[in-house]
């Protein structure tokens, strides 16, 4: 059980962090659209607005490769999950089908002693 609390946990760590994420993109986007805009002269110069969007677009694509990534693990970690259940499934059944042909041979031994 140890091992499904464990991957419990991390899934739910992901889910905050994409969650964190998220909110940090929309907060970075209201940030900029909040910020005037510096008009640069005719000669060619960058102004800072352009520059700061360049430097955005950079931490948006982070923050989404970011995402992918952490969704992509949680994918991985549900499929661990599911495989883990599956495994304990078919050791619970084993277990089950043990017992049940200890008891046909128990039947059995008692039958053949009473006859």
């Amino acid at each position: 059980m140890g091992n499904t609390e464990k991957l419990l946990n991390q899934i739910m760590e992901l889910k905050f962090t994409t969650k964190s994420l998220q909110r940090q993109a929309v907060i970075s986007r209201s940030e900029d659209s909040e910020q005037p805009q510096m008009m640069g002269d005719h000669e060619g110069h960058v102004h800072a607005h352009t520059h700061a969007t360049h430097g955005l677009g950079y931490v948006e694509r982070r923050i989404r490769n970011y995402r992918l990534e952490l969704e992509k693990r949680l994918q991985q970690a549900q499929a661990r999950k599911a495989s883990l259940r599956k495994i304990h499934e078919q050791t619970v059944l084993q277990e089950a089908r043990w017992m049940v042909e200890d008891m046909q041979a128990l039947n059995k031994r008692l039958e053949e002693t009473v006859s």
